[in-house]
């Protein structure tokens, strides 16, 4: 029989169909584990019938879970810890440091962060105004291994008196002045924070973490999320309306998402996905969703 000092008992909540359980996990690996939090893969018929990966700190509490089974053919699941022998975990190695990662985190804070996740989520490339010039690598990498897997990144950095004498440069850019938080740019000075809910609250969950590692992990992931949802749903709008001619009801791509990926989500947030859908894929959502029309428009002309 294992010996129960040698593993500690977790209690899981699954992300998917909400079910509660318990699950051991060896304190080996978590006590071991260098970054803060280790990457546990739950799988089927453990706690229900769904697998999903929980993200556990060294307390061994649940910090945070990821859902594998909707992630795209050929995409690694962020963080994913692959079994190789008893009891041993292989982590997939970051690409920027801790120190790193917080110094970019204080220095961009949240309004900053919020304005560069919704410009990446609608393939807008970004041109950062900061005068100090020892961090733009830094920051620059940040970005890119958050969206590592996922969305392509177009951001550069650069000091105020560049950016002053290359003004039309910048004209299709989203230009964002660190030092102040403002957007500096044109016709991007009209998207509000207010309307940029989503990503706001995705930004809001990874500061709210102390440990550099776990917020990080967090925007990976939802991200990722976000991306694979967007992916899928643009093949199936293709797929289904290619075959049929006919164009979908909002509630009707909602139960489908449901049925096929167990993903439960509201009319709102399903305009924030045809959103992603028509500015980082070029697909008009409109040509594919029946009653869609007024209220992406509506959303579109406010940002």
């Amino acid at each position: 029989m294992e010996n129960s000092d040698n593993f500690k008992k977790i209690r899981i909540r699954c992300p998917i169909c909400g079910k509660k359980g318990v699950i051991q996990v060896a304190r080996k690996i978590i006590e071991s584990s260098n970054r803060g939090v280790c990457a546990i893969e739950v799988a089927k018929n453990q706690v229900c019938s769904d697998s999903f990966i929980a993200y556990v700190d060294k307390n061994f509490v649940v910090r945070d879970y990821f859902i594998p089974d909707i992630a795209l053919e050929g995409i690694e699941v962020v963080e994913k810890e692959v079994p190789t022998k008893k009891d041993e975990l292989v982590i997939e190695e970051k690409k920027i440091l801790d120190e790193d990662y917080n110094i970019v985190r204080s220095i961009l804070q949240r309004k900053i962060f919020t304005y560069i996740i919704y410009a990446i989520l609608v393939k807008k490339p970004i041109h950062l105004v900061y005068d100090i010039q020892d961090i733009y690598d830094q920051i620059v990498q940040v970005f890119e291994e958050i969206t590592r897997n996922a969305f392509e990144m177009h951001i550069t950095v650069g000091n105020m008196e560049e950016y002053k004498s290359n003004k039309k440069k910048y004209k299709d850019i989203l230009v964002l002045d660190i030092s102040s938080e403002t957007i500096l740019e044109g016709q991007n000075k009209k998207i509000s924070q207010n309307l940029l809910i989503y990503e706001a609250e995705i930004v809001k969950k990874a500061f709210k973490q102390y440990d550099p590692t776990t917020s990080l992990i967090i925007l990976k992931n939802e991200i990722q999320k976000i991306y694979s949802l967007t992916y899928n749903l643009k093949n199936l709008l293709q797929e289904e309306s290619g075959k049929s001619k006919k164009k979908w009801l909002k509630k009707n791509v909602i139960n489908e998402l449901n049925r096929r990926f167990n993903i439960k989500i509201n009319a709102k947030y399903l305009n924030f996905v045809l959103k992603i859908i028509q500015h980082y894929f070029g697909l008009n959502p409109a040509e594919y969703v029946i009653d869609v029309t007024h209220g992406i428009k509506d959303f579109f002309s406010k940002l």
